[in-house]
């Protein structure tokens, strides 16, 4: 079973920091590359300097991580 990969997904955050501690489960899972789905954005319950502030930590994070991680779009991005 040495041709398998461990995969996270990090589902639409809209803003929220949980993120984060999915990620440290995923290390202690041993997960091999992180997906996250899209929706950064576009929150009712966050300002939108967190938002963009969160949003700015997941491109940090993507950027120190650039081959085990995947940013994709979501539908609460168009428009942006």
């Amino acid at each position: 079973m040495d041709n398998y990969i461990k995969v996270g997904i990090v589902p639409d955050i809209h803003g929220l920091t949980q993120w984060k501690e999915w990620i440290e489960e995923f290390r202690r899972q041993d997960v091999d590359q992180v997906v996250f789905l899209g929706d950064y954005v576009d929150s009712h319950t966050h300002t939108d300097t967190q938002i963009y502030d969160n949003l700015l930590e997941v491109v940090e994070f993507k950027k120190k991580n650039s081959d085990g991680v995947h940013l994709l779009m979501g539908n609460h991005i168009v428009g942006y």
